[in-house]
């Protein structure tokens, strides 16, 4: 496979950078990753690179390294006129309070994934984040819209469990993001704290096993507000259809009785592709 990137990623931990490699070696991207373990290592490869022309297209730093921190790695390569022009990407902790700060110096912030699906799709970002060094002035700052993205949103955590094992069996492409309830999908839809990156989402499912004043406060902000009304919204009720009586068009696309079956759950998430149809195949992934 042949290289057509070069990436340095500046982290101490190794599981960070194992579950990179991997995200980036399950999706068969060609990027070279270079991995320096302290910011002082890291800014004296940068020079050498420089100096034998070679210096890489993008920067991963992790914000907690031993010695020199992540925000200060980032704001020297901005202070040196023969590294700025380098892309960065900063990886702060989940909800971290020096998201606001780290934005000012680094190209672009995103929470330190979690879980191996998280890393996929921080993988899938990369590519935008290789246009920066040539396109600086018209940097993308969003997660790109070529694949798919899906918003499915349960407060139960096995709704939210059967929901993701399904969509993995259904063969609907695209990226899936699993969200609690109404307050977490109203963060992430205005791109707050931890979803300050969040992809504009192709598709949103609502579970809506219990008449739930959030959930349709949640609704009607979609479908009300210029910024989201675009958006597909599906609600999948329970059996019991009074669940349902509530909701208008002005609430949802389309209301559906959640099939009781893992079989029938599938065949449902399979028939989605008409709200997705534009995007280009993806993955299935889980975050």
């Amino acid at each position: 496979m042949p290289v057509t990137a070069s990436i340095m990623v500046i982290t101490a931990d190794d599981d960070a950078m194992r579950c990179l490699d991997a995200a980036c070696r399950a999706l068969s991207l060609p990027y070279e990753l270079d991995r320096q373990e302290t910011g002082e290592f890291g800014l004296l490869e940068l020079n050498v690179a420089r100096r034998h022309g070679r210096l890489p297209e993008l920067v991963i730093i992790d914000s907690d390294l031993p010695g020199l921190l992540g925000c200060d790695v980032v704001n020297l390569i901005r202070q040196d006129p023969r590294l700025r022009a380098v892309a960065t990407m900063m990886m702060l902790p989940q909800g971290s309070v020096m998201l606001t700060a780290a934005q000012r110096s680094s190209d672009r912030c995103v929470a330190r994934p979690t879980q191996q699906s998280a890393w996929v799709e921080m993988a899938c970002s990369l590519t935008d984040a290789l246009t920066w060094r040539h396109a600086r002035s018209a940097m993308p700052r969003r997660p790109s819209q070529r694949i798919p993205h899906l918003l499915h949103i349960d407060d139960d955590a096995h709704g939210r469990f059967d929901f993701s094992e399904a969509f993995v069996q259904s063969g609907l492409p695209g990226v899936l993001h699993s969200l609690a309830g109404a307050h977490e999908a109203f963060t992430y839809l205005t791109r707050l704290g931890p979803y300050v990156d969040a992809p504009r989402p192709k598709l949103v499912i609502v579970a809506m096993t219990a008449l739930n004043d959030g959930r349709l406060d949640l609704l009607q902000a979609i479908k009300t507000n210029a910024l989201y009304r675009s958006i597909p919204v599906i609600v999948l009720t329970s059996a019991d259809v009074r669940h349902g009586a509530h909701l208008t068009p002005v609430h949802a696309d389309e209301c559906i009785t959640r099939p009781a079956s893992m079989h029938g759950l599938i065949e449902l998430i399979s028939s989605f592709d008409h709200w997705i149809s534009g995007s280009s195949i993806g993955s299935r992934i889980l975050v």
